[in-house]
């Protein structure tokens, strides 16, 4: 049986950003702005260019070169699953991050999240979404689903059956490194599922909840 309460966070706590880039260059540099403006300086960024034919490579390497927590990879488009596989085993940090290319968080949005994830394996966070203009369409509430049972809610993001707000994403979930090398998994959604050394079958895979701790967070 797994138990991952040895995922602690303290200031010295290293989060690892995992950022999927693909023809994103309208939007990529506010994104990777919002990363630089975190008061938690604690991190790594791993960008991961799958084969754009825009500009968005150029401006990875840019930022790169400003900034060494920004940490480029370029690779032939295979797709967003598999940049985000690459950028896992790339990843030094005990916290993984996800963020797509044309989200963008708020600056406290780290340190949040360190007060939070101490002891926790998994947290939910909610989203905002928004038009191209800034204005807010719909707030997404994780925590709607804090009712769910850890195997139902961790089950559901694996299979994919419970619908987060109408939006099929990973980003506003936040998870213990050592949950996911030691499980083998993380679900992404349709031809994006993500398995780490080896495949599973849902009904066997080598996974129990009953350690695990799960935490919903609402950022103001």
């Amino acid at each position: 049986m797994l138990n991952y309460k040895n995922c602690k966070t303290d200031e010295n706590t290293l989060f690892s950003f995992i950022v999927p880039v693909y023809n994103a260059s309208k939007y990529l540099k506010k994104c990777v702005d919002s990363l630089l403006s975190q008061t938690y300086k604690n991190w790594e960024a791993i960008i991961v260019d799958d084969g754009s034919q825009d500009n968005s490579w150029c401006i990875i390497q840019e930022y790169a070169q400003k900034d060494c927590r920004i940490i480029p990879f370029h690779q032939n488009n295979t797709g967003a699953g598999a940049a985000r596989n690459k950028a896992i085993v790339m990843a030094k940090g005990e916290w993984i991050v996800f963020v797509d290319a044309d989200d963008y968080i708020s600056s406290d949005y780290l340190s949040l999240l360190s007060e939070k994830t101490s002891g926790n394996d998994l947290v939910f966070i909610d989203i905002l979404r928004v038009s191209e203009d800034g204005k807010t369409i719909e707030k997404q509430f994780m925590s709607k689903y804090a009712e769910l049972s850890k195997d139902s809610l961790i089950r559901g993001q694996i299979t994919g059956y419970i619908n987060w707000g109408g939006v099929e994403s990973v980003c506003g979930q936040v998870y213990c490194i050592k949950m996911i090398l030691d499980t083998l998994i993380l679900k992404m959604v349709k031809n994006l599922c993500l398995h780490l050394r080896r495949c599973f079958i849902l009904n066997h895979m080598p996974f129990s909840t009953q350690n695990l701790c799960i935490i919903m967070l609402s950022i103001k």
